[in-house]
């Protein structure tokens, strides 16, 4: 509930490995209130409770699984996966870190665009930096950013032929990469995820 008494549902992915029984682990950015952006409604819940307060969780829900051996399994179809290109925008990365885990660990050829604001806003980033393919783009880059800056484009994604390419960030970020997409000539159906 939020202070207002307001029901208040969000998704979360799990960081936990799908191994470990009794107890999971969440990353969530707390969002105060800044200028015009009101504070986070359910981050702010999280942030009152103290040890021994309780929330409801259900799930795990969601159309894709990944699967061992390098399967994906996306509307009751498996299929061994190749190459996987992720984006993440801001808090997103914390869906796309597990499909990281588990590409690497099945020896998928991957790559990792990780979109945020400014070098504060990377969440998981010394996890992050454990990956060679994994990159950082920001939109507000200070003068001693080295790395990529500015809009997602499809130059910055690459060109994607058998792979799939897996999102998760902001509605306009989606929009824009679904475009980027279509535009390149992927299979919306076959090759795109959009979590």
């Amino acid at each position: 509930m939020s202070s207002s008494g307001e029901k208040v549902v969000r998704a979360y992915t799990p960081l936990s490995e799908s191994d470990q029984f009794g107890e999971f682990d969440l990353v969530i950015k707390l969002y105060r209130n800044c200028g015009e952006r009101p504070a986070g409604k359910m981050s702010s819940c999280i942030d009152l409770l103290k040890p021994g307060d309780t929330i409801e969780c259900k799930g795990p829900f969601g159309d894709y699984e990944f699967q061992d051996e390098g399967f994906i399994r996306a509307k009751n179809v498996a299929q061994r996966i190749s190459q996987l290109t992720m984006v993440a925008g801001g808090s997103g990365i914390t869906a796309i870190y597990p499909i990281l885990r588990f590409a690497h660990r099945e020896g998928i050829k991957c790559r990792v665009i990780d979109c945020n604001n400014t070098e504060e806003d990377i969440l998981l980033r010394e996890q992050l930096n454990n990956f060679d393919e994994v990159h950082h783009c920001l939109m507000h880059p200070s003068d001693e950013w080295k790395g990529y800056s500015g809009y997602i484009s499809q130059d910055l994604i690459g060109q994607i032929h058998d792979g799939y390419l897996v999102c998760c960030g902001p509605t306009r970020m989606l929009d824009s990469i679904r475009k980027i997409a279509e535009d390149g000539g992927l299979d919306m159906q076959k090759q795109v995820i959009l979590l």
